[in-house]
C-alpha cells in the first residue's frame, strides 16, 4: 500500500490519517491488543496477539503483515516474533477514539493557515 518513500517524508499523524481510511474493525482490535500487552512485553508475541484477539492464527498473521506495511506496527524477530506499536499506530488508535466519540468528523487540509 504505502512504501518507504512515503514514510520518510510523512509525519506519524499523516501516516495514521492515510491508514485510518483503509483499516477495518479487526485491525483496530489487533492494534488495541498490542497496545495493552506492551505493558507486559517489550515486543508482543504473535501467539499472545492471536490468543487475546480470539482470531485464527492465519488471520492474525495477515493483519499483522498489513499493519506493518501501513507503518502502524514494527516487527521484531529474535527468539520469537514480536510486534510493537509505532507512533503512527498510537496516533491511529487515538484518532479512531476521537472519531467514535464524535469529536472529529473528517480529516482534511488545515483552514485559515497562512
Amino acid at each position: 500500500m504505502f512504501g518507504f518513500v512515503y514514510f520518510c517524508c510523512m509525519s506519524a499523524a499523516d501516516i495514521a490519517v492515510r491508514a485510518l481510511r483503509v483499516l477495518e474493525p479487526e485491525d483496530f482490535r489487533i492494534l488495541s491488543v498490542v497496545e495493552v500487552d506492551m505493558s507486559r512485553h517489550r515486543y508482543v508475541p504473535e501467539d499472545d496477539i492471536s490468543r487475546l484477539t480470539g482470531y485464527p492464527r492465519k488471520q492474525v498473521q495477515y493483519r499483522l503483515q498489513r499493519l506493518c506495511g501501513l507503518g502502524l506496527l514494527y516487527r521484531w524477530v529474535g527468539p520469537y516474533v514480536g510486534y510493537v506499536l509505532s507512533m503512527a499506530g498510537y496516533d491511529c488508535l487515538a484518532m479512531n477514539a476521537l472519531v467514535k466519540a464524535d469529536v472529529i468528523e473528517a480529516f482534511g487540509k488545515p483552514l485559515g493557515v497562512g
